[in-house]
């Protein structure tokens, strides 16, 4: 049983906690370094670089020509396998090759022994991203596959509603573990077979991310060792810390294994490891990985750096108890229960870091930074949701990992692009259009700043022109207010036939205002939060590419979500991965120079993760009623229909509340730093009362959305009856 929703609304660290010391000596200068998946299988090094050499000699073709069957022609020619963006499927896919396809990353380094084989894939800056992607290898390697595959197809009859029995799980596991494929591979432990092994054994055998790996300064991993020895020695991996010619390397596990009360045993999870090094260096490889000859396509290669990596667990306090006594983090940021909320799924948040004294005035230099470390980590408190059957089907381990670039919007774009020209590549979560704004007729009989209009028009042209929109054959507005992308002056000037003629004279003496609203409703809800600072080329990119926004204080995050990777049958959960741009502000201070930015500017997106987590829970209606659609089930499909409805209406009505709470979440940091920097008491004191001000503003807009959430609760859990 899931535990139930807390009172205490998740941890919630008070004013004094967050300025003052820690409870113990954190680790100096840790900063991200590579995150390493473990997968059925990898093609030959080779192989995968015959797709790169075709990449390349296919980029020029992008700056030619946007025509879509003439690029996918060139594709073809090229020498790359062309799959229709109709035939794309998100199950099945091969991670390297999605990467080199849809994001234009490179294998920089490999590995390979008597029965593992590693790529190190990296984007165009090597003191970037890194991701070491693993797979058994040869007839053991083979061997285990099968096993895999037969213990799964074994366990798939659960209880008849996707339940894994805890007998299939055994089975799977004794199946996965045996003991005649092993390997010891003593010069590199970490791409030993006993790790993959290790990995799928702890996970029902499922691919994903296995090991979060971190780089620290000179003595760190000593530093380390001794204090996951003093405070979690259940915790270390067996293997200790391994001293190498180049640097040494420590591994620890994550998480404990939970008890039946959800709370953490002394016993660890072996699924997921923290690995920690010393002396590989911004562009220097993990021991053992050899160095691979690439070549960056210049038109589609863009550089990426880390950002944050999300896990699910079980006991999160534990969780985050555990990385404060190890390493000195602290909680940054709660996304507390209520605020994370779609339908009946329900679940709570906390962003934890190490303490980054990074701040520059140099965006480039804000955009490459690595020091700045966040785990956010995520626990379920119902029993429906993405979440809860994540650690159902696969257990406690890495729901995603999100890394930053110079330009999101154009990013998405050319990833989209290419998906569409090669069929290779990245979808990305279908993010309903109502997020990003709709008209309703008090748009032009209400005169406001986001109107935009000196005057309104009557209420009875409004109410014609609504009419006109929803009944135009060109199918210029939906039921929703939803008007068509990239609606234009003329397609808003030629509904004029549809106008009563009492309305003629007022209609075409205010068609401009007319038809600038209408267009600006596309992406009115991102207007009220940036206004002129983005063009509208830049609006309808962002909304046509389907990105997130959120704001914060002066600083702008944007986002986008993967469909998941490594998964295997469509259904199933895994991982995905996230994208964002973090736009700082680089506003004057008192000195009339730019203020420093600072690691983290913008925030988590509190406004996007809700949405995150709806739209998730709509794709999985979407899917539904395609099944239905496909079945002919008109039952099914009635209820797809209402599901999805539903989960549009609950994004519409919590938006206005989660702008409240990101607003007093903006308020309160400021309060806080302030605090920190005040040099009186009596500055200390007008802190501190701001803080608590809008703690309490935040905590009231938490009631609010707990209260929508749970009435959209009730209505889910009606409709499922209904199913």
């Amino acid at each position: 049983m899931a535990a139930p929703p807390k009172k205490s609304m998740g941890r919630n660290p008070s004013l004094s906690a967050l300025t003052m010391g820690k409870a113990i000596e954190p680790v100096d200068k840790i900063r991200f370094h590579h995150v390493q998946f473990f997968v059925d299988r990898l093609e030959t090094l080779a192989y995968y670089k015959t797709i790169e050499d075709t990449m390349n000699a296919f980029s020029p073709k992008l700056a030619e020509t946007t025509d879509e069957k003439e690029l996918q022609a060139a594709f073809a020619a090229a020498g790359g396998k062309l799959v229709l963006p109709e035939d794309f499927a998100v199950p099945g896919q091969d991670l390297v090759d999605q990467m080199i396809h849809g994001l234009g990353w490179r294998i920089v380094g490999h590995h390979e022994s008597a029965t593992t084989r590693s790529l190190l894939l990296s984007s165009k800056d090597p003191k970037g991203v890194k991701f070491v992607i693993s797979a058994a290898t040869g007839a053991r390697g083979e061997a285990i596959n099968r096993q895999r595959r037969e213990a799964e197809a074994a366990a798939e009859g659960g209880d008849g509603d996707g339940e894994i029995t805890q007998a299939a799980k055994r089975k799977r596991s004794a199946s996965i573990h045996e003991p005649a494929i092993t390997e010891s591979d003593e010069s590199f432990q970490h791409f030993d077979l006993n790790h993959l092994n290790q990995f799928f054994a702890a996970h029902n055998g499922r691919q994903g991310v296995g090991v979060l790996s971190f780089e620290v300064e000179h003595g760190g991993v000593d530093k380390i060792c001794a204090s996951y020895s003093t405070r979690h020695p259940e915790l270390l991996c067996s293997n200790g810390v391994i001293d190498y010619q180049n640097g040494k390397v420590i591994e620890v596990y994550a998480y404990y294994l939970p008890d039946a009360n959800q709370k953490n045993t002394n016993k660890p999870d072996r699924g997921t490891i923290l690995r920690f090094s010393e002396e590989h260096g911004g562009d220097k490889l993990l021991p053992g990985l050899l160095h691979v000859d690439h070549k960056f396509a210049d038109t589609v290669a863009v550089p990426a750096y880390f950002d944050h990596w999300v896990s699910n667990v079980v006991d999160r306090t534990g969780f985050l108890d555990t990385l404060h006594e190890t390493l000195g983090f602290t909680p940054k940021v709660d996304f507390n229960a209520g605020v994370v909320a779609a339908g009946e799924a329900q679940i709570e948040s906390t962003v934890t870091g190490n303490h980054s004294d990074f701040a520059t005035q140099s965006l480039k230099d804000g955009l490459k930074n690595q020091s700045q470390v966040y785990l956010p980590i995520n626990n379920a408190l119902s029993e429906v949701g993405h979440v809860h059957f994540f650690l159902k089907e696969i257990g406690q381990g890495i729901q995603h990992l999100a890394s930053r670039v110079n330009d999101l919007p154009k990013f998405v774009a050319g990833v989209n692009a290419m998906r569409r020209y090669s069929g290779h590549g990245f979808t990305f979560l279908n993010i309903p259009r109502s997020y990003y704004g709709r008209l309703v007729v008090e748009d032009m009989t209400v005169a406001g700043r986001d109107a935009g209009l000196a005057d309104p028009i009557s209420a009875n042209l409004g109410k014609a022109l609504m009419k006109a929109l929803q009944d135009s054959k060109q199918n210029l507005m939906n039921a929703f207010g939803v008007v068509k992308m990239r609606i234009t002056h003329d397609d808003v000037k030629n509904m004029q036939p549809s106008i009563p003629p009492t309305l003629q004279v007022e209609f075409l003496a205010r068609v401009d205002d007319i038809s600038k609203i209408v267009m600006r409703s596309q992406y009115v809800n991102l207007y009220k939060l940036l206004r002129d600072h983005v063009n509208v080329a830049t609006y309808l990119m962002i909304v046509e590419n389907k990105v997130l926004v959120d704001i914060q204080n002066d600083d702008v995050l944007f986002q986008i979500f993967t469909c998941t990777v490594t998964q295997r049958e469509a259904g199933q959960e895994a991982p995905f991965l996230e994208f964002i741009q973090r736009v700082c502000s680089q506003k004057s201070g008192a000195d009339g120079k730019p203020k420093k930015i600072v690691a983290g500017c913008g925030g988590f997106g509190i406004r996007n993760f809700l949405t995150l987590f709806l739209s998730i829970e709509l794709g999985k209606a979407s899917n539904d009623l395609d099944d239905a659609l496909a079945n002919n089930d008109a039952a099914k499909i009635d209820n797809c229909e209402k599901r999805i409805k539903l989960f549009t209406s609950q994004l519409e009505e919590s938006n206005p509340v989660l702008t409240e709470i990101s607003d007093a979440m903006t308020a309160e940091g400021v309060a806080r730093d302030d605090f920190g920097e005040a040099a009186s008491d009596e500055a200390k004191a007008r802190c501190r009362a701001e803080y608590e001000k809008y703690q309490k503003l935040k905590e009231a807009g938490n009631a609010k959305l707990q209260e929508i959430s749970c009435r959209y609760k009730l209505a889910a859990r009606k409709l499922r009856g209904d199913a």
